[in-house]
């Protein structure tokens, strides 16, 4: 699996995938959905940075001179699976903001890199 966490930190390393769902496009992580491995930590105040590479990547050391971007907010990830009685048509919606930034599309522009996402949890929500 691509997802790691020690303390209070989750790793998150691998290929980059997307699959189309209703809105927006589903993000995958080494065939992992990426907002499904982190339905633990939704609605905590995180740190989150991240390093696209078009090499694999797997320990913050090896991306620190790799850094494209880093972001500190809320974090807003949510997957919702939808149904329509009149279609019989089956989708699923995904988000993934942090502090308002919408990581998906980034990820989207992305397909067929390498990501590894660090993602340190600084307060737990009730």
């Amino acid at each position: 699996m691509s997802h790691e966490v020690k303390d209070n930190v989750h790793l998150i390393h691998g290929l980059i995938d997307t699959q189309t769902c209703a809105d927006p496009i589903c993000i995958y992580v080494d065939k992992d959905s990426l907002v499904d491995m982190l339905e633990d930590i939704v609605h905590n105040v995180v740190t989150v940075r991240y390093w696209i590479s078009s090499t694999p990547l797997k320990t913050v050391e090896e991306a620190d001179e790799r850094t494209l971007e880093q972001v500190m907010g809320y974090l807003d990830a949510e997957i919702d699976h939808r149904y329509s009685d009149i279609t019989g048509y089956l989708w699923t919606d995904e988000h993934f903001k942090v502090g308002g930034h919408d990581l998906i599309p980034i990820f989207e522009e992305a397909e067929g890199k390498y990501l590894l996402l660090e993602i340190t949890v600084h307060e737990k929500s009730d």
